[in-house]
């Protein structure tokens, strides 16, 4: 069974093959469009076809309007919009968007290396579904920092000329409610320095309670949990 569906993504729209035929999922990969297997665990699903597909389904009725904006953004390298708040867009990042200055806070270099960001954004996002995004103040449409969820840690870095302004605040709010919304989750851990005032203070204000260990408080980290 093979079926297109048609999907508007950003005003355009995408046809995504729906299929548990392995040559129809590789004659669509090949001609470049979105994907998504049907898989039948009975009969099983093999060949290139199906190794293409980021998303495997048990049947047509659970590729729903969620899962096949997925499957075109993938496909499209169009990101994926985590949050809107009042002053923010929260969305995976780009290629086009401008990269950091190395500092202590660009993920090792991810952040401030194109070919880096490159990789974790082809990577991380496509395998995991979440990572660190950025934060476009609206008005502005201006990257102005990044926040998100990595094995479970919250975690966020604002550019210095945009500090204070409460927008990491704003940014964790939104994506404490996208983890357990969307994500499934049901803890988040925020680790920072015992001389990082600033973020201690936030975790608090978010609903945060000190958990971390006498050890590591001794090496000069802070530990702090949520139960959502």
């Amino acid at each position: 069974m093979t079926i297109i569906k048609e999907v508007t993504v950003e005003g355009k729209q995408y046809p995504v093959t729906v299929s548990d035929e392995n040559e129809a999922l590789l004659a669509a990969a090949a001609a470049g469009r979105a994907i998504v297997g049907i898989w039948d665990p009975e009969r099983g699903g093999s060949g290139a076809g199906f190794d293409a597909c980021l998303y495997l389904i048990g049947e047509a009725g659970a590729a729903d309007e969620m899962l096949l904006e997925r499957a075109v953004r993938r496909n499209a390298g169009l990101p994926w919009v985590i949050a809107e708040t009042d002053r923010l867009l929260i969305r995976e990042f780009t290629s086009e968007d401008p990269l950091e200055r190395e500092s202590p806070d660009d993920g090792g270099g991810v952040f401030s290396d194109r070919l880096l960001r490159e990789n974790y954004i082809a990577g991380q996002y496509r395998f995991h579904e979440c990572g660190l995004w950025a934060l476009v103040e609206k008005q502005s449409r201006s990257v102005i920092g990044k926040a998100g969820i990595t094995d479970g840690e919250l975690g966020y870095h604002i550019y210095e000329p945009f500090r204070s302004q409460g927008y990491a605040l704003e940014a964790c709010r939104a994506i404490i409610g996208y983890a357990r919304e969307e994500l499934g989750l049901n803890r988040l851990v925020i680790k920072t320095e015992s001389k990082n005032k600033a973020s201690a203070s936030l975790a608090q204000k978010l609903g945060f309670t000190l958990s971390g260990t006498a050890a590591e408080a001794e090496e000069g980290l802070l530990v702090f949990d949520k139960y959502l």
